[in-house]
């Protein structure tokens, strides 16, 4: 069963979560439990400490307790709740707080107990109540003096805020590690679960009409993205049906086509009609044969080893069409390179290719005009033309399906360079059109270049 995305967020939050929780509560209730008297005590001996520092003894031995207005009128105006008195050695109190009146506790002896946390009961407004304290003792000019603070019921939310201040020394670096670490296993988490979306984003991306059999992995991919790619996968395969019936249909068509029509001009041009009927029926072969290119470019599909050499190619492409350069009146010339040209591609594919972009040319060119075939390294074919070139606002139309310059022309069905664009495409490559130097245009073929060590050309 494949696992939730969301349900692996919730489960590893919620268990990183409640184990902190747990260890902090833990930890805070065994500090309460344990150390609730050292809370009392550590407040009150804040208390003890800041009182102290205000006690001085002076050179002739007077002792003096000089406390800022402040702190004396929050023990005057404490209702009696919040008690210091100072003491000298023999337990005498020698300054207390309005409310003290001498010493707060003494021990059996009559002496404080240093250090010792104590609660007495002392009469108040009403009745009586158990006030809490402490004994810190002090030293001033070698004389020693014992400090007694205590406070009532009255304020026993001065417990909750020594816990509190507790909670944040003993349990605050937790808090900042439980932040830490759940942000680290949203992150994780998160960046994990959707490795496998990135993966199916790279295989839809490879897919191609070549390619179309092809479909995208479930493999470890959440529960919640499996509607999903159902779906896309679903619809490349309605894709591929409607693709490999159209492309059947033109495939089937042409090759339906090419023995009427070879009967047809066999006829005409036995009945003497070769001059009103023959160059229509030979416009008919010409398309027909063109579709069948593009349904064979439809099905181009490179394997990785696919190797070509682009002389080779070039040469072959020369050869066939030089006597219909002839024919025409045309000075065609071929410039191949003096070094090997290997680029990854299909040789059948590209002699296609090059033979729609030379006779396309030779369209352009007319009787009398210069067409040039120049294989450049590491991976270019170059055809040039004497034409009248093509307008700039034209260059991306020209390899659309069926498009044509001339409309009114009767050579051609707008397929030649769409088969080349087709055919570059599949190659990885591209095919550009510029403006030539003596007029005329410049198509340039440009393809991957093969590594030299795999090498391997593919004959015609």
């Amino acid at each position: 069963m494949r696992r939730s995305l969301l349900g692996r967020l919730v489960v590893r939050l919620l268990a990183v979560t409640l184990f902190f929780i747990v260890v902090c509560v833990g930890a805070l209730l065994f500090q309460f439990v344990e150390q609730v008297e050292t809370l009392r005590d550590r407040d009150l001996s804040g208390q003890a400490r800041d009182i102290a520092s205000h006690l001085e003894v002076a050179p002739d031995g007077s002792v003096s307790l000089r406390l800022p207005d402040p702190l004396r009128d929050a023990y005057d105006s404490s209702n009696g709740m919040f008690l210091f008195a100072v003491l000298d050695e023999t337990g005498a109190a020698i300054f207390s707080s309005r409310d003290a009146v001498g010493p707060i506790a003494s021990g059996p002896d009559g002496l404080p107990a240093p250090d010792e946390p104590f609660q007495v009961s002392r009469a108040i407004k009403g009745g009586s109540a158990v006030f809490y304290g402490i004994t810190v003792p002090v030293t001033r000019a070698n004389e020693t003096f014992f400090i007694q603070v205590a406070q009532g019921p009255g304020h026993s939310d001065a417990l909750a805020d020594e816990f509190l201040s507790e909670l944040l020394d003993y349990a605050g670096w937790l808090l900042g590690v439980l932040v830490v670490l759940i942000l680290g296993v949203v992150y994780v988490t998160v960046r994990t679960s959707l490795r496998p979306v990135t993966e199916i984003s790279r295989q839809a991306a490879a897919i191609t009409p070549a390619t179309l059999n092809a479909r995208l992995g479930v493999r470890d991919l959440p529960r919640e993205l499996n509607p999903l790619v159902d779906a896309v996968n679903n619809a490349f395969e309605r894709i591929e049906t409607a693709y490999r019936q159209q492309r059947e249909f033109t495939d089937n068509a042409a090759h339906e086509m090419r023995t009427p029509l070879a009967v047809l001009r066999a006829h005409i041009e036995s009945l003497n009609l070769a001059d009103t009927l023959l160059p229509d029926v030979l416009r008919l072969e010409r398309i027909v044969e063109q579709l069948l290119r593009l349904a064979r470019a439809d099905n181009l599909a490179l394997a990785d080893d696919a190797r070509a050499d682009l002389n080779l190619v070039a040469t072959q492409v020369a050869e066939m069409l030089a006597p219909d350069a002839v024919r025409r009146g045309l000075d065609f010339e071929l410039e191949p390179s003096h070094t090997p040209v290997i680029v990854h591609g299909d040789g059948d594919y590209l002699f296609i290719a090059l033979r729609n972009l030379v006779e396309n040319a030779f369209n352009a060119a007319g009787e009398g005009g210069h067409v040039q075939v120049t294989v450049m390294p590491p991976a270019t074919i170059r055809v040039s033309d004497t034409g009248p070139g093509i307008p700039v606002a034209d260059r991306d139309r020209i390899f659309e399906r069926f498009w044509r310059a001339d409309t009114a022309s009767d050579t051609g069905a707008g397929l030649g360079l769409s088969i080349v664009r087709r055919i570059v495409d599949a190659h990885g490559g591209s095919c550009m059109v510029s403006t030539a130097s003596g007029g005329g245009s410049n198509f340039d073929m440009t393809l991957q270049a093969a590594p030299a060590a795999l090498e391997k050309t593919s004959i015609l």
